[in-house]
């Protein structure tokens, strides 16, 4: 089980960064954090998206990594140089949004 989250810990955590390097902003050591946070964050919207026990919730977690690695749906214009997986990916979605909306089962 993971630990719990202290936030005087976390507190001392940051003022020890900028200790470490004096020059950093606080929007830099931000995204430092985040860039560090990012592979975890990564494998939790994953594990969402194939195990959650809420339809919707792995359904979000799916439409958001595919529109992280494919770009949102309907972003590029339909054309004959359209990505054939892009378009079906996207038909995909549409239909599983209308499905979702209409809570049919």
């Amino acid at each position: 089980m993971a630990a719990e989250w202290d936030p005087d810990k976390a507190l001392e955590s940051l003022a020890m960064e900028k200790t470490v390097d004096e020059t950093i902003t606080d929007e830099a050591l931000a995204r430092k954090l985040f860039k560090e946070a990012s592979p975890r964050a990564a494998l939790s919207i994953i594990n969402l998206a194939m195990h959650s026990p809420t339809e919707a919730v792995r359904l979000k977690a799916s439409m958001y990594i595919t529109d992280r690695v494919l770009g949102p749906a309907g972003a590029q214009l339909m054309g004959d140089d359209t990505d054939p997986l892009a378009s079906l990916l996207g038909d995909v979605i549409t239909q599983i949004e209308e499905h979702a909306n209409t809570g049919e089962a």
